[in-house]
């Protein structure tokens, strides 16, 4: 899908090429409720609240880093960021 964004393919074709992936995931137990619910699951370790912190104290770091305060500073983005 990205692949296809980023050559300039038209969305309408972008999105046919998807529904052979929806009606795969639609024939397992559940149809596709049961196809998300279990995307769903696997990633929710990623609501764990140790996880969030260290993602916080990450960004946190990244943005106090040199790097951060030469991208606020230059020129293409707009002033404060």
């Amino acid at each position: 899908m990205t692949e296809g964004l980023a050559t300039g393919a038209p969305a309408t074709m972008i999105l046919g090429q998807q529904f052979s992936h929806l009606s795969y995931a639609a024939s397992g137990e559940g149809g596709l409720t049961g196809a998300f619910g279990q995307v769903a699951s696997k990633l929710s370790f990623l609501l764990n609240p140790m996880v969030l912190a260290g993602a916080m104290a990450k960004g946190e770091g990244w943005r106090r880093s040199s790097l951060a305060h030469l991208v606020s500073r230059s020129p293409s983005f707009p002033a404060g960021l």
